[in-house]
């Protein structure tokens, strides 16, 4: 079966996706299909869009492409959240770093500064709480500067989770004005202090 390259009109995330000839027809002539998003978590309308290309031979310095304001660290296993949260925070003229692991965040916060951490509970072996914990014991500079990502609404685990941490969170699908948020409230209480 032949596959071509989508975008969500809603969220904008792209995917490659598996369709017939006469949906692929469709999508040549510029027909929208709705199809689930995983973002949106319901059926939406799909564009055909050309598949990604190789990156440009000479790209500009990173210092021509990154926003002036504060910067952000995201953390989650799903390359797709990824993709969808740094594309929205770099559009409100955020800096975002990424990482889709705690240990990978835990390893750019000895090295750089952040104003912000964004990470996902749910991700495999060391997850956001033990990351949280890690913070609170080892990095407690960074103790108020998190925030939390679920798609679970029902655990009582997580929801504990939640309450005794203290941390802003946000359920997925995400509302990305109230992300912006408490993204903006964290920035707001000033700088972490160095550690010692």
């Amino acid at each position: 079966m032949p596959f071509a390259w989508t975008e969500c009109q809603s969220c904008r995330s792209k995917r490659r996706s598996y369709f017939t000839q006469d949906e692929l027809n469709q999508l040549d002539r510029g027909t929208l299909l709705f199809r689930m998003c995983a973002f949106c978590r319901v059926p939406t309308q799909w564009a055909g869009v050309k598949p990604p290309g190789p990156p440009p031979e000479a790209p500009l310095p990173a210092t021509a492409l990154k926003p002036s304001g504060p910067v952000v660290l995201l953390i989650d296993d799903d390359e797709d959240t990824l993709a969808v949260l740094r594309r929205v925070l770099v559009s409100k003229q955020f800096n975002v770093e990424a990482a889709d692991s705690a240990r990978g965040a835990l390893a750019k916060m000895v090295t750089e500064h952040f104003d912000a951490v964004v990470s996902d509970i749910h991700m495999p072996g060391f997850d956001g709480t033990k990351l949280f914990l890690f913070i609170v014991e080892y990095m407690p500079e960074y103790r108020h500067r998190v925030m939390f990502l679920t798609g679970d609404t029902e655990s009582a685990e997580v929801q504990d989770f939640l309450r005794r941490s203290g941390c802003p969170y946000a359920y997925k699908p995400i509302d990305f004005e109230q992300l912006l948020g408490k993204i903006s409230e964290l920035v707001a209480a000033g700088p972490p202090s160095p550690r010692s």
